[in-house]
């Protein structure tokens, strides 16, 4: 084999075992980000918790590699669940840049939590006799350390993959995440009913199921119109979906994230833009949806004022905004045809 053959062989096998350390590290914000939409930059940190408990129990207690590697997996978690329930908790639903604050903040006070417990330098680390040394692959050997990395990354993109894509588990993890926003979005479309001050704050309290109604004495134009409560009319896809959540949700606001926290401003403008990225549409807000459902009814002929109650709010602004939708254009040709004779 010539050198730089040899050499080429060498790069690409470091370069892949190295990439490998890397993907079983961000591993976790690609599921965290990419299923609970929390953009979380202190995941290195807990994969950095593990390998010093880990590489701790092995070089200074003497505990084998398994068990030392369990041990490190447990005392991540251990340190992950007080931080989740008093800091993340918090930021659920929020807005990213909140989230990109606290976990930077949290990485950097690891940085020098593990200085000061651990020193700078790198921990020293012995593998055990079954990943030490070389591994014959036929053309030549590698190390086989890094081998069992190499083959320790492709088992876990398989899992996760399989898991998540082709289980029913996976499949019922990616319903919920995906059928809590198209819970919201279907309300918007069924409803017109405003984005943050209607949907995000309607509650079990609220909902007529009777009459099929949610009504809010509490609104944007309640302080104009005092007395009059927001009265909500229900499709029968809404109807649905409103019980279904009511069973879900007996207090508080029924559209809740994958996480059941409340909807926030922040959460859901981000969930439209993202969507208008990946659909190519440019400029898709929540206010878009409300006001395609005023487009659609005035386009559809229904009455001026039934747009307007149904959607709470006046017959002047819709008339304003929206009146050119409800001109007849056959009916004006017609007449203009009738006019000349």
């Amino acid at each position: 084999m010539s050198d730089v053959l040899s050499a080429a062989i060498s790069i690409g096998f470091h370069g892949l075992a190295f990439a490998m350390v890397l993907y079983l590290v961000s591993v976790g914000l690609s599921v965290t980000m990419g299923l609970m939409g929390f953009v979380n930059l202190a995941h290195g940190v807990f994969a950095a918790a593990g390998g010093y408990v880990a590489t701790s129990l092995m070089s200074r207690l003497g505990v084998p590699f398994a068990p030392a590697i369990l041990g490190g997996t447990i005392a991540a978690m251990l340190f992950s669940i007080p931080l989740e329930r008093v800091l993340y908790r918090r930021f659920y639903g929020g807005d990213e840049l909140d989230q990109v604050l606290l976990t930077i903040g949290l990485a950097f006070m690891s940085v020098a939590a593990a200085k000061y417990l651990w020193g700078p330098l790198a921990q020293p680390f012995h593998p055990p006799p079954a990943l030490s040394g070389q591994i014959e692959l036929g053309f030549r050997e590698f190390p086989t350390y890094r081998s069992f990395l190499i083959a320790s990354g492709a088992v876990l993109v398989t899992v996760l993959w399989l898991g998540l894509e082709r289980t029913q588990f996976g499949a019922q993890i990616r319903a919920a995440v995906k059928g809590v926003f198209a819970d919201y979005i279907l309300a918007l479309e069924q409803t017109g009913a405003r984005p943050f001050s209607e949907v995000c704050k309607v509650t079990a309290a609220d909902v007529d199921l009777e009459n099929g109604t949610w009504t809010l004495a509490k609104w944007k134009n309640s302080k104009k119109q005092k007395g009059k409560n927001r009265v909500i009319y229900l499709t029968e896809p809404m109807m649905d979906l409103t019980r279904r959540l009511m069973s879900k949700h007996a207090e508080g606001p029924l559209f809740r994230n994958n996480t059941n926290t409340p909807w926030s401003r922040q959460s859901i403008t981000w969930r439209f833009r993202t969507l208008g990225e990946k659909l190519k549409i440019e400029g898709l807000t929540a206010y878009a949806v409300r006001h395609g459902f005023i487009t659609d009814a005035m386009a559809r002929g229904v009455p001026v004022a039934v747009v307007a109650e149904l959607c709470g709010t006046s017959i002047q602004t819709i008339q304003k905004a929206y009146n050119h939708l409800n001109v007849k254009h056959d009916v004006l040709r017609e007449a203009a045809r009738k006019a000349v004779g």
